[in-house]
């Protein structure tokens, strides 16, 4: 999957602009920033815990769902304050469209953590390579003609896909449901991903606002396509040791003695 953003990155940068770049960090910052201070490892919570029943699903997933409920709110009304904390108008529309993806993610099937406890990475790649190939053949397609919005298209297209397969994958039935010692359970669990993680997302927001203002939009796009490269290594090392290592020492905490070895 990260192969794939690989080859998208180098082809929309044949196919775009900097400025189209420049355009799509300033407008996932709010979003990153909100979606890691509100993000309370639920998720991570539920594979974790040894014993998970329908209340700790609907919990999350509820939980999930208000959250996103509150993040879209906040980034479509706080878009032409952020347009114009990064002195860039372009980018207000952009953002306010943007703030379906947090609703797109959040109402897929929560039970798609039951493929990560139970070690099921066939049935996740079958998860996770359609959101890649749509957001990446998407954003390609509409490159030429769209300019920066093929990039809000395949940004929107992958968690799309994602929200439909999952209930095929991982069959859930919604419901509503807030069970105060089961959401209070995951919450207590998941508080020291939240400290961890808004350090990391603050410092990225800062240092692009800095160089949207001092720079530019187009300066800001190539720091941006810079950075992603760079990274990419990394990402793809982190995400592989994550997926396999986080659940598989879960299902290993009530021995101690196995760990050890």
């Amino acid at each position: 999957m990260k192969a794939l953003f690989f080859l998208r990155l180098l082809v929309l940068a044949r196919l775009l602009t900097p400025d189209d770049f420049g355009l799509l960090a300033i407008s996932m910052v709010a979003l990153g920033i909100l979606s890691q201070v509100t993000d309370f490892g639920l998720v991570p919570a539920l594979v974790q815990r040894a014993d998970v029943n329908e209340p700790h699903y609907h919990s999350a997933w509820t939980l999930g769902v208000l959250r996103a409920m509150a993040i879209s709110a906040v980034v479509f009304l706080g878009a032409p304050l952020i347009a114009w904390a990064f002195e860039e108008p372009r980018a207000e529309l952009i953002i306010r469209v943007l703030a379906l993806r947090p609703l797109l993610e959040a109402f897929a099937s929560i039970k798609v953590v039951d493929l990560n406890r139970a070690l099921r990475f066939r049935a996740l790649a079958f998860l996770r390579l359609p959101e890649a190939l749509a957001s990446t053949v998407i954003a390609i397609a509409l490159a030429p003609s769209l300019g920066v919005w093929a990039l809000v298209a395949g940004s929107l297209a992958g968690p799309a896909v994602v929200l439909v397969l999952s209930y095929f994958l991982a069959p859930y039935r919604p419901r509503f449901l807030l069970d105060r010692p089961a959401a209070a359970s995951l919450i207590q669990f998941g508080r020291w991903i939240f400290t961890v993680s808004i350090i990391s997302v603050l410092g990225t927001a800062l240092l692009r606002l800095v160089i949207a203002r001092q720079l530019g939009t187009v300066e800001l796009g190539l720091y941006y396509l810079g950075a992603s490269l760079a990274f990419l290594p990394s990402d793809i090392a982190s995400q592989v040791v994550g997926d396999v290592t986080f659940p598989l020492y879960s299902r290993l905490q009530a021995n101690l003695a196995k760990m050890r070895r």
